[in-house]
C-alpha cells in the first residue's frame, strides 16, 4: 500500500548493481548543504537542507560530463556518436514516495555540466538562511528519513518526500539478435555471414544501422575473437543505442572421411556410407554431418540424411541406389569448428540383362533372334551379342538400347552349337552388364 513513513530506499533500474540506503548510509556520503524555497498548497516554504547530491549519489561523474561506471552505458565496444558522455541525454530518473506520488528528472537537467540544476536527497533541515550553507541537523520530521529538495523548481510538486526507490530510466532498448557465428578457416575474411546482427523491439524490426569493430574483409589470425557491434536506431528519440557482441572462432577446417562397403551393385542393393569427422584436437563427437548424392543424370547434390557422429566421430547411412551416384559428407560447421566437406565416392550400378531367344531354320542354318532389356534402362547403349569361343570371343550382332530398356539382336547362324551371350557397354553411373550364356544349338533344315 501506498503509505508509512520510509526507512529505506533502493537504487535501482539501469544500473550496473542495485544499492540499498538507509538513513546512517546517506550520511556517511559526502554531505551537501542548499537552500530552497518554493511555493506549495499552503504558501511559501523556505528551509535549508543537508543531504547528497542526487548526481553523485548515483555515482555519476563529478569531474566531467561522462557516466561513470555505475550507470550502464559504461561498456567496451563502439561508442555513438563517439563521447560516451552523450548517452547521458537517454537517461532519467524517478523517485517514487511511499504514498506512490513520483517525481521524474532527466540526468542531462541535474548534469552539474549539463543542465546544472542540483537535485538534493536530503537527510535533515534547519532554518532557512541562502548565506550560510553550513550542514543542518534537525529531522525531516514527517518527510521520513529522505526527501527531495529541488532550489530551481519554484513549485514544490517534485519534492518528494518519504523516498522509497530512486530508479534510473533508460530509453527503450531494441533487443539486439546476434547469433555466434560458425567458425571460418585462417585467410577467411570476416563477412555479413558473421557481421549479421539484427535489431528488434516488440518484435518488430528496428531501422537504423549496425557498427562493428571488427569491419568485413579482415582477415583475423587463428584463435578466438571478440566482435562488437553497436547499433544506431534511425529514430534515436524513441529507441535507444544497443550494443551486443559475440565470438568468432577462427581455426583451421575439421577433416571428413567418405568410404562405402560396396562401389558397385546392383539396383537397389543396400549399401553403407560412412564418414569420420576429426579436427588437429581429434575427433569430433556429438556433431550432425549430412551424406548427399548426386545421381549421374543429376545437377547438383541432393540431402539424403542427417546424422550425429559418435564418441569416435564416426556415423554411416544406408542407402539403395537405383542408378549410379554420387555421395559426398558435409558438416556445416559450428561456433568451434568450420564447414567442411568430404571427398566424393562413386556408386556405380551393375545393370540386369535378361534375354530370350528364338531361332528360326533357314536352307543354311537358322536365323537367331534375341531379345533384351537391360535393368536400369539403358536408352542409346550399345548393346553387342556374342559367340563364346575356346580363346576369343566372336560377335554376332550390335544394336542400340532403346529409352525402356530393350533391345533385338539378330544374326543367321550354321549348323551346330553355340554359346552366346550379349553384353551391355558401361555408360555414365553404370558398369559393363552381361547377361547369362545360353547354349543354342542349329540343325541342319
Amino acid at each position: 500500500m501506498c503509505r508509512g513513513a520510509s526507512t529505506e530506499l533502493k537504487i535501482n533500474g539501469a544500473v550496473t548493481e542495485e544499492r540499498s540506503y538507509d538513513l546512517a548510509a546517506l550520511q556517511a556520503e559526502q554531505q551537501t548543504t542548499i537552500a530552497d524555497t518554493y511555493l506549495s498548497g499552503g504558501g511559501s516554504t523556505s528551509r535549508n537542507y543537508t543531504g547528497v547530491d542526487l548526481w553523485r549519489l548515483l555515482g555519476l561523474s563529478d569531474s566531467s560530463g561522462g557516466i561513470g561506471s555505475y550507470i550502464t552505458p559504461n561498456v567496451p565496444g563502439p561508442q555513438a556518436p563517439a563521447a560516451q558522455h552523450n548517452d547521458l541525454t537517454r537517461y532519467s530518473v524517478m523517485v517514487t514516495a511511499t504514498d506512490c506520488a513520483q517525481a521524474l528528472f532527466s540526468l542531462a537537467e541535474i548534469s552539474p555540466f549539463f543542465g546544472g540544476n542540483p537535485v538534493l536527497v536530503a537527510t535533515s533541515q534547519g532554518a532557512y538562511n541562502p548565506d550560510d550553507l553550513t550542514p543542518v541537523t534537525d529531522s525531516l520530521g514527517n518527510s521520513g528519513f529522505a526527501r527531495i529538495s529541488v532550489p530551481a523548481d519554484q513549485r514544490g510538486t517534485r519534492r518528494t518526500s518519504n523516498i522509497v526507490e530512486i530508479k534510473v530510466i533508460a530509453a527503450p532498448t531494441p533487443e539486439v539478435i546476434w547469433e555466434t557465428p560458425t567458425a571460418i578457416t585462417p585467410g577467411t575474411p570476416v563477412s555479413d555471414a558473421v557481421l549479421n546482427a539484427r535489431a528488434v523491439h516488440h518484435g518488430t524490426e528496428v531501422p537504423g544501422t549496425f557498427t562493428y569493430d571488427v569491419p568485413a574483409g579482415t582477415v583475423l589470425e587463428a584463435g578466438s575473437h571478440v566482435i562488437s557491434g553497436l547499433f544506431v536506431p534511425t529514430a534515436p528519440s524513441s529507441l535507444t543505442v544497443a550494443r551486443a557482441e559475440v565470438t568468432l572462432v577462427v581455426a583451421a577446417a575439421p577433416v571428413a572421411t567418405i568410404s562405402a562397403s560396396k562401389s558397385v551393385v546392383k539396383p537397389g542393393q543396400a549399401i553403407k556410407l560412412s564418414t569420420v569427422l576429426s579436427a588437429e584436437t581429434g575427433a569430433l563427437p556429438g556433431q550432425t554431418v549430412q551424406l548427399l548424392q548426386r545421381a549421374y543424370d543429376a545437377s547438383g547434390f541432393t540431402p539424403v540424411a542427417a546424422v550425429v557422429t559418435d564418441a569416435d566421430g564416426a556415423a554411416s547411412v544406408t542407402v539403395k541406389p537405383s542408378k549410379g551416384t554420387t555421395y559426398q559428407w558435409q558438416f556445416a560447421g559450428s561456433t568451434e569448428q568450420p564447414a567442411t566437406q568430404s571427398a566424393t565416392q562413386v556408386v556405380k550400378i551393375q545393370p540386369k540383362v535378361k534375354l530370350s531367344v528364338t531361332k528360326k531354320k533357314t536352307k543354311k542354318g537358322a536365323k537367331l533372334t534375341v531379345d533384351a532389356t537391360t535393368t536400369p534402362a539403358r536408352s542409346g547403349a550399345k548393346a553387342t551379342l556374342w559367340k563364346q569361343g575356346k580363346k576369343t570371343n566372336a560377335v554376332l550382332a550390335r544394336g542400340i538400347v532403346k529409352a525402356n530398356g530393350k533391345f533385338r539382336l539378330v544374326t543367321s547362324l550354321k549348323p551346330g552349337t553355340y554359346k552366346v551371350f550379349v553384353t551391355v557397354a558401361a555408360g555414365a553411373g553404370n558398369t559393363k552388364a552381361t547377361s547369362v550364356v545360353k547354349v543354342i544349338t542349329v540343325k541342319k533344315r
